[in-house]
Parts: structure tokens; C-alpha cells; sequence
């Protein structure tokens, strides 16, 4: 990452080694140019950005490419008891720990997009949230499976506590959880799926302009394999995990 920061902090400034090598008076022209025409630096400053975020998917650490499934949490990973957030109650969906390591052993990224209007509604707090997802991958932990990243929305529109009493765009089936991660990881998203339990999960990953499949409460391994058979298998080496707030 040090390496990716170091170009794009150069770039930024103009100190690339292209960019020494250039004549003093060829830059000064070029700078004033862009002053004069606000079209024109409106251009340029696109193209860097996106030869930006090029740079960083595709030649930064992070430089495979690579698809996602995204897990919806209640009723998918666990089963829905409503409003679950202790550690002591979760029950986990039959298969679950088995799917997640499986995409795991296919090189997928693995994400949990949830939304926990119990926040919202005082049943609990965020840190109560977090600690349960923090529990989930001790537990995935044990088979050798890990979640990238969880991403959870605590908004309500009706919500009793009024800082969470909003109209987000994080809440499913509003894309914004989705659109998080596939800002922050280089995900191919043609190949990328989500898996909920409702129409408001798959109406979210569409919106994100992902596959989506109606998960129907079997085994959520056997729910899951056929729908990695015959995609490449993407070899990654082991990493960290991240547990992250919607």
C-alpha cells in the first residue's frame, strides 16, 4: 500500500519521473492552458482520477480483481429471530459456516450487507452489533473461514432513537452498503452475487448492478455450491479481517 500511496501522492503533485524529465517551460504553458479553459481541467482532473483509481485495483497490492458474494446476515447466515444481537441466542443457518469457507476456497471475497434497524429502535447499540459480528468470525474462524468485511445499516425512518430516524441510502433496498464495498475493494463485479431472504436484498444488489439469488432457507452450503461450480477459482493469500459499520 506504501508503494501505491507513494505514485499517487507523486502524481498528484507532478513529480512523477515523466513529469521531471519534461521541460520547465513546457509545464508552465500546460498550467496555464488549464487555467484558461475550465472545460479543459475539468477533463484533466477526471482522467487522473480515474487513471488513479486504476493505478490502485489493478497495479497497487490489492492487484487481482475479484468477484464477491454477498451475504445478507439474518436469515441467511443465522436465522431470524428478530432483532438478534447476542452471541448466546444466534443460531446458525444449517451450512452457513460450510458456504462461507467454500467461497472462501474459491477466492471470493466474502460480505455481510445487513440491515440492524434494532438500532433504531433502541433494542440495541451499534457496539452491540459489532460485537456479534466480531463473535461470528471467531466462530468461522474455527473451520477456517473468515467474512472480509460486514457492513450493517442501524437507520430507520421510524426509528425511536431520532440520530438513527432517517432516510439513508444505506438501508436495503437502497444499494449504499453494496456500493461501500465496491468502492473500497477491487471487486469484478460482472461475476459477483448477492444471496438474501428477501426482495428488498435483491432489489439493493441490482440497484448496485449485481446478480442476486432468493435464498429459500435449505442448507446454505448446498444452496450455494452450484452457484460456484464451474467459475474460476481465484487463489489469494490469506488476509486480515475487517469489521466495518454501515
Amino acid at each position: 500500500m506504501a508503494l501505491v500511496l507513494t505514485h499517487l501522492g507523486r502524481e498528484r503533485r507532478g513529480l512523477t519521473q515523466d513529469a521531471k524529465t519534461k521541460p520547465i517551460h513546457a509545464t508552465k504553458a500546460a498550467r496555464a492552458q488549464m487555467k484558461s479553459h475550465p472545460a479543459a481541467r475539468h477533463v484533466e482532473m477526471k482522467r487522473r482520477l480515474s487513471e488513479d483509481r486504476e493505478y490502485h485495483f489493478q497495479r497497487g497490492p490489492l492487484s487481482l480483481m475479484r468477484p464477491a458474494v454477498f451475504f445478507d446476515r439474518d436469515g441467511v447466515l443465522n436465522e431470524d429471530d428478530g432483532y438478534a444481537f447476542d452471541p448466546d441466542k444466534i443460531r446458525w443457518v444449517e451450512g452457513a459456516q460450510q458456504a462461507v469457507k467454500a467461497v472462501n476456497d474459491a477466492g471470493y471475497f466474502v460480505f455481510v450487507v445487513t440491515n440492524q434497524s434494532g438500532v433504531a429502535r433502541g433494542f440495541y447499540e451499534e457496539r452491540h452489533v459489532r460485537k456479534l459480528h466480531e463473535w461470528m468470525s471467531r466462530e468461522l474462524a474455527i473451520v477456517g473461514a473468515h467474512i472480509d468485511a460486514f457492513e450493517f445499516c442501524p437507520h430507520h425512518p421510524d426509528g425511536l432513537i431520532e440520530r438513527y430516524r432517517v432516510l439513508c441510502n444505506c438501508r436495503k433496498p437502497q444499494p449504499g452498503m453494496i456500493r461501500a464495498l465496491l468502492e473500497r475493494y477491487p471487486v469484478d463485479i460482472d461475476s459477483s452475487f448477492l444471496i438474501g431472504d428477501k426482495q428488498s436484498d435483491v432489489a439493493a444488489a441490482q440497484a448496485a448492478g449485481i446478480a442476486a439469488h432468493l435464498f429459500d432457507g435449505s442448507n446454505l452450503h448446498a444452496f450455494i455450491a452450484p452457484l460456484l461450480k464451474d467459475r474460476p477459482l481465484h487463489r489469494v493469500q490469506p488476509h486480515s479481517v475487517r469489521v466495518d459499520g454501515g
